[in-house]
């Protein structure tokens, strides 16, 4: 799961409006959440191992991207369009990051595949949207 989440970090530092990325650790939970904004945060989860031979393992993983951001202007039709416009890039972020992961594969991964996008209201102030994705892989540790 290391190389995975390495990989992730590399893919996610390559998109410029992101401004801090990290596994996720229940930063957002604490009062005055340590992160630059927008944050990536994330989280990686094997759902299911099975046998390939003794030592080694297929396992089908997700992980999520949780994106935070902070402070967001208005949206509402009533608001000018530029102001709009400017609260949007939050949207633009989303589908940066969606474009970013979804297809990429390596020797080591199979193509990462997005599942599902959610809102989540975790904490006043902070605008969350986790995206899940799925890949797997074939895990060597007890090779080794």
């Amino acid at each position: 799961m290391e190389d995975l989440y390495l990989m992730l970090v590399e893919l996610l530092n390559e998109i410029p409006e992101l401004r801090y990325v990290d596994l996720d650790t229940g930063q957002i939970l604490e009062e005055q959440p340590p992160l630059a904004y927008p944050a990536a945060l994330i989280e990686i989860d094997m759902s299911s191992c099975e046998d390939i031979q003794d030592n080694i393992q297929q396992v089908i993983g997700y992980f999520s991207v949780r994106l935070v951001a902070k402070g967001l202007s208005e949206t509402n039709g009533l608001a000018p369009e530029g102001v709009r416009r400017k609260s949007l890039e939050w949207l633009r972020l989303q589908e940066k990051v969606y474009k970013k992961l979804q297809g990429y594969g390596t020797d080591s991964f199979y193509p990462f595949s997005r599942k599902s996008g959610k809102n989540e209201n975790l904490r006043k102030g902070l605008k969350v949207f986790a995206l899940r994705f799925d890949t797997s892989w074939h895990d060597y540790t007890a090779n080794s």
